[in-house]
């Protein structure tokens, strides 16, 4: 890290005195290295975390995603360079964060929340726009399971036992089952 005045945009505008200035060592990953990402879920944009599922992963060779591999022409490569940098520059800016060069850019659909299935599972519902993340910024490792501060404990009802049930529209007082 580096104290310096570098611009770092916070909270809508530039700061004017010194900020702390966080250098990520340089990815060097390919996409074909990162393959597979593809299909998982994984957390996104540090320094603030994101749940999200990665659908293509690229560099300047090529792009992959689940179902093809694209090699990339020489105007494509330039493509992707011009992204890269433009990352680098906006991670910079907004957070604060120095990636010496971006090798691989992830594209991710993000979390927008959870809802139930008819069995009563919980299901993620995914972004319909893709979402672009340096690697470096990327966590591979999702691990569904709360800290156990958050655990929901639950003992199984008896025939008989006192509830209370909330139901849709009213709230009932105490009921047998």
């Amino acid at each position: 890290y580096q104290r310096r005045v570098h611009g770092v945009n916070l909270f809508g505008f530039a700061s004017r005195n010194e900020s702390l200035l966080i250098h990520l060592d340089t990815s060097t990953d390919t996409a074909m290295g990162v393959r597979s990402l593809l299909n998982q879920q994984v957390w996104v944009g540090w320094p603030y975390y994101r749940r999200a599922r990665v659908q293509m992963v690229a560099d300047c060779m090529q792009s992959i995603s689940s179902s093809r591999v694209e090699n990339h022409t020489a105007e494509k490569s330039a493509m992707f360079q011009k992204e890269a940098d433009a990352h680098c520059a906006m991670v910079r800016l907004r957070q604060g964060v120095a990636l010496a060069s971006v090798r691989v850019l992830v594209y991710v659909h993000w979390c927008q929340g959870i809802t139930r299935s008819a069995e009563g599972a919980a299901v993620p519902v995914w972004s319909y726009s893709l979402a672009c993340y340096p690697l470096q910024l990327v966590s591979g490792s999702y691990s569904p399971s709360p800290h156990p501060r958050f655990a929901v404990e639950s003992t199984p009802l008896q025939p008989g036992e006192e509830v209370i049930f909330l139901g849709k529209g009213s709230y009932d007082p105490l009921e047998r089952r």
